[in-house]
C-alpha cells in the first residue's frame, strides 16, 4: 500500500538566475538542463501523483521554476487535480506573470528573503525586485509566503523580517533552520549559544504575532521540547511537529529522483519516477526505515523522539546515517516513556486545531464535505475544526455550502484581510 504523502515538493529545474549562499540545490544560471524531465515526462509524473497521492499539496519549485518555458503548461495540467504553490526567488514576478499564474489556478507563491539589509549593490537590486513582486502580489490579492533561512549572518534580523512579513500581510512566515547541504554547507556555523538565542528569539516572535501572523519553523523539530517544558510556549504551539521526511513528505528532483525531503542528497534517492512507481519508491529501504524510525544516539533514547525525531536530512549529511542523532539539537535525553501527540493535547496545547476541551458535535452536508475536501489534507482537519468552532459559537448545528460562503465573507472582513485586499 502506498503511504499517503501530504506534501510533495517538486523541483522542476536546478537552473536559477541567482546564486544564493544558503541554496541547498547549488542552483545557478549556468547549469545544464538536458537531464531534467521533459514536458511530457512532467505530465506523466502528474498522472502518477494523481494515482498515488490525490490529496497532496504540490509545491512547484527549483532552482527558479519560472525559468522553465513550459511552466504554465505544467501548472495548468497539475492544477486540474492539486492545490499548487509556487516556490520562487521572486525576481520574475511581473504583473503579467502573476496574472498568468492566477489563470493557472495557482493558490500561492513563496518568496525567499533572508535579509533586508544587504551590503552590496547587486543584492540591494535583487531585494528591490522582490519587494516590487510583493507589491504586485498584493495588488492582485494573491496569497504569498515569506521563506527565510536562518544562519549566523541574519539571526540579528529575525525581528525585522517578522515585522516585514506581518506589515506586508504575508500569508505566513516560514523560518528554516539551515541544513548543511549544497552551498548552505558554507553557512552552517551556528554555535550552541547561537542556537539557544535563535530558539528563544523564534519563540518570542511566535508569541508576539500569535493570532496575527502564522510563523512556522522548519528543520528544527526539537522546538517541541522547549514547547512542552514551558506552558507559555505551549499556548503558541499549533501543528504536529516532527520531521516529516518519508512519512508524509517527499521531494522529486528535476531529473526524477525521489528523495525523502528536499534537503537529502541524491544518494538518498528511493528510485527514479521515470523507472519506478511511487508505490515501489515509497517501499524502498530508505523510505521504509525512515518511516519505522528506529533512531540511534540521543535521538533513539530521547523521550521526545516520537514527537520530534530530529532532522533526518541533517543527521544523514553529517554522519552518513539517516537514523543517527541530529547534532544541532543540544538536548540531553532524560529517558522515560516516549511522549506522543496526545501529550500536547493533554497539557492544553493544540495539534492541527484540536484541543483537549473540544467536544463539538457539528454535522456536515455532503456538498460542504465535498468543498472541504478541496483543501490539502495536511491542513484540512485544522481548517475544519476552526469552521466547526465558529459554527458552534453562532449557533449553527449543520454546516452546508451556504454556511461556508457566509464564513468566507466574515473572514474577508477581518482586519488582516482588509489590509491585504485594499484597493
Amino acid at each position: 500500500m502506498t503511504e499517503n504523502m501530504l506534501i510533495v515538493s517538486w523541483q522542476l529545474t536546478r537552473r536559477c538566475n541567482l546564486e544564493c549562499q544558503y541554496c541547498f540545490t547549488d542552483s545557478c544560471p549556468s547549469l545544464n538542463a538536458d537531464k531534467e524531465l521533459s514536458t511530457e515526462e512532467c505530465f506523466s509524473v502528474i498522472e502518477k501523483l494523481k494515482a498515488s497521492f490525490p490529496d497532496c499539496m504540490l509545491i512547484l519549485t527549483g532552482g527558479e521554476p519560472l525559468l522553465r518555458k513550459d511552466i504554465f503548461e505544467i501548472c495548468n495540467r497539475a492544477s486540474e487535480n492539486f492545490f499548487i504553490v509556487i516556490g520562487s526567488n521572486g525576481t520574475f514576478l511581473t504583473k503579467g506573470i502573476i496574472l498568468k499564474l492566477k489563470e493557472c489556478n495557482i493558490r500561492g507563491i513563496s518568496i525567499n528573503i533572508d535579509s533586508l539589509n544587504h551590503n552590496n549593490e547587486f543584492e540591494r537590486r535583487i531585494l528591490s525586485k522582490k519587494l516590487n513582486s510583493i507589491k504586485f502580489l498584493q495588488e492582485q490579492k494573491f496569497p504569498f509566503i515569506i521563506n527565510t533561512t536562518i544562519h549566523k549572518g541574519n539571526i540579528s534580523e529575525l525581528d525585522q523580517i517578522a515585522e516585514f512579513a506581518y506589515s506586508n500581510v504575508a500569508f505566513l512566515l516560514n523560518l528554516f533552520f539551515l541544513v548543511p547541504t549544497g552551498r548552505g554547507h558554507s553557512l552552517y556555523n551556528l554555535t550552541t549559544s547561537d542556537y539557544d538565542y535563535v530558539v528563544s528569539k523564534v519563540l518570542d516572535i511566535k508569541e508576539k504575532y500569535n493570532g496575527r501572523l502564522t510563523i512556522n519553523t522548519k528543520c528544527a523539530p526539537y522546538l517541541i521540547q522547549y514547547t512542552l517544558e514551558d506552558p507559555k510556549n505551549l499556548k503558541i504551539y499549533e501543528g504536529s511537529g516532527g520531521c516529516p521526511a518519508a512519512t508524509n513528505y517527499l521531494c522529486i528532483t528535476p531529473e526524477g529522483e525521489v528523495l525523502p525531503c528536499p534537503f537529502f542528497p541524491l544518494n538518498a534517492s528511493g528510485g527514479n519516477i521515470k523507472e519506478k512507481s511511487f508505490n515501489q519508491i515509497i517501499n524502498s529501504e530508505i523510505f521504509a526505515e525512515l518511516r519505522e524510525r528506529k533512531l540511534k544516539g540521543r535521538c533513539g533514547k530521547c523521550e521526545f523522539s516520537y514527537l520530534c525525531s530530529g532532522c533526518r536530512a541533517r543527521a544523514f549529511i553529517i554522519s552518513g546515517d539517516y537514523l543517527e542523532e541530529d547534532t544541532l539539537c543540544p538536548y540531553i535525553p532524560k529517558g522515560g516513556n516516549k511522549l506522543k501527540e496526545e501529550t500536547i493535547i493533554e497539557k492544553g496545547g493544540t495539534v492541527y486545531g484540536y484541543k483537549k476541551s473540544d467536544k463539538i458535535n457539528i454535522k456536515w452536508t455532503k456538498d460542504a464535505e465535498d468543498r472541504i475536501k478541496k483543501i490539502p489534507l495536511f491542513i484540512r482537519s485544522m481548517v475544519k475544526k476552526k469552521i466547526e468552532t465558529r459554527a458552534e459559537k453562532i449557533g449553527i448545528e449543520i454546516i452546508n455550502s451556504e454556511t461556508l460562503d457566509r464564513m468566507r465573507e466574515e473572514v474577508s472582513e477581518l482586519p488582516m484581510f482588509k489590509r491585504f485586499h485594499k484597493d
